[in-house]
């Protein structure tokens, strides 16, 4: 199974005031995520996140969104800890503006990137649309593997042995991974 999640956030990527309407939509975006999969069954599942996301720092919104989160205190999908970037370049180039604003993203513990296809290059000063390109928007293309259990229970193992040997980790391990890291310790079962 994987969960597919596609949007389009606010608009204008250079307008600051803009950046609070595409957090707050991220977080409603991530409260859904996590209905979803919990509602499902699928919380273990691996998540592709993708669209329009109208942000040149994407990290900037996860960030903020994280932190809102931690605030409420309530349960939220590891997606937004876990989530890696597919790095594509500029998706947009037009008169207005020149930056990537459409994404991939995925949850790095279930999946691999093996193939990431390069966005159009255009020649200095042609802007999109145009002929070629019909829409002010470059696709982005990528095509993932599913991790199997021995990847993911390894890379749980070293996030906790990084957690304890004093390294900062991004997220927070869930009951289960952290159960699935110990596993991989406890290889001869002794506990």
């Amino acid at each position: 199974r994987l969960v597919v999640v596609s949007t389009h956030l606010a608009k204008d990527p250079y307008n600051k005031a803009q950046t609070a309407i595409r957090v707050r939509q991220v977080t409603q975006i991530m409260a859904g995520l996590t209905d979803f999969t919990t509602m499902h069954s699928a919380s273990e599942c691996p998540v592709v996140f993708l669209g329009d996301l109208n942000a040149r720092h994407f990290g900037e919104i996860r960030g903020i969104a994280r932190t809102v989160w931690q605030i409420k205190g309530t349960p939220i999908h590891k997606f937004l800890w876990g989530a890696s970037d597919v790095n594509t370049g500029a998706t947009s180039i037009t008169k207005a503006r020149q930056c990537r604003i459409d994404c991939v993203q995925y949850l790095s513990s279930h999946m691999e990137v093996l193939e990431v296809v390069p966005v159009p290059r255009l020649p200095r000063g042609e802007v999109i649309p145009n002929d070629e390109h019909p829409s002010d928007h470059f696709p982005v293309l990528a095509t993932f593997a599913m991790k199997d259990n021995y990847q993911k229970h390894r890379e749980c193992a070293r996030a906790w042995l990084e957690c304890v040997a004093g390294r900062e980790k991004v997220h927070p391990l869930t009951e289960e991974e952290l159960r699935d890291a110990f596993e991989f310790f406890d290889r001869d079962k002794s506990s």
